[in-house]
């Protein structure tokens, strides 16, 4: 146990190290990272192809494969913009991250004064969206997050969303912490396009052309609450430079019909991936019950 966890100190020291590079080497470096995903070690090369291939049946191949390069490519330049995160100030975070159009939050908050609900995806660079976004939007932000399995990890992850006085909740404590507070005026931020375990209430949307299940909780939280739903798209614009993208899903105080809510949240997802596919998360085993 003192090895693992002197094992996952020297790691992390060495992560923070590698935020601190020169722009220049951090390029560099996220080629090798490609080099090492895609042709050294093919991390999940199976799954991101049959996820591929399911979302996107009338592509050949080739265009297959060229769409799984980018994904990879994308996800080596995340890996480096997530250590360069540790070492960034709130305001490089707000100029790296633009709100298109916030005035959807202000209208749908009555100017700020009431919570909404922010639905998003794992697409374009979520960590940063999550500071980016508590830097221009006058609301605490609540980050509800699933642990992960290291504990080492998950306390990193849980250091970095909470560095700017975002609050990061645990999803299993989530239901209890948003109807305690509802009356707090709050932006509750919820990643809820990956796939539910099997102990979990699910809803059965269309989704790339086929039901798919997702979480129920989100709805569910709509309809106790009152609050207002909004879907976030982070749409990559450039390296380093990323804009999100507001949709209304539900307006406050009208009756919540929770499998067409989730039905709205599944759609605005695959609209929001086929535009910018290769940003999304495809080495998640997304389709694991379908």
């Amino acid at each position: 146990m003192a090895v693992d966890r002197e094992r996952h100190s020297a790691l992390l020291r060495l992560y923070y190290a590698a935020g601190q590079l020169p722009l220049a080497l951090q390029s560099a470096l996220a080629r090798v990272i490609y080099f090492a995903l895609y042709s050294l070690t093919g991390y999940r090369r199976g799954i991101v192809h049959d996820n591929l291939q399911r979302a996107f049946p009338k592509k050949n191949a080739t265009e297959l494969t060229l769409l799984q390069k980018k994904y990879y490519r994308h996800l080596s330049n995340l890996a480096m913009e997530l250590l360069r995160g540790m070492h960034m100030t709130e305001e490089e975070f707000a100029a790296s991250v633009h709100q298109t159009n916030p005035d959807v939050l202000q209208a749908c908050t009555d100017n700020y004064q009431r919570s909404v609900i922010i639905l998003t995806i794992h697409q374009g660079n979520w960590e940063w969206m999550l500071h980016g976004s508590n830097a221009a939007i006058p609301l605490p932000f609540v980050a509800i997050y699933k642990p992960l399995h290291s504990a080492a990890a998950d306390q990193f992850m849980y250091r970095l969303r909470s560095r700017f006085g975002a609050t990061a909740v645990p999803v299993r404590q989530a239901a209890r912490d948003v109807l305690a507070k509802r009356e707090e005026p709050r932006c509750i931020v919820m990643l809820a396009d990956q796939s539910p375990t099997p102990d979990e209430q699910t809803h059965w949307p269309l989704f790339f052309g086929s039901p798919t299940a997702f979480h129920a909780g989100p709805a569910r939280l709509a309809a106790l609450t009152g609050h207002p739903v909004v879907f976030a798209q982070c749409r990559r614009q450039s390296t380093g430079q990323y804009c999100v993208i507001y949709e209304v899903l539900a307006e406050a105080d009208k009756p919540v019909d929770e499998v067409q809510l989730t039905q709205r949240y599944a759609t605005a997802a695959e609209t929001a991936i086929n535009a910018d596919p290769e940003s999304w998360l495809w080495s998640n085993r997304r389709w694991k019950r379908s």
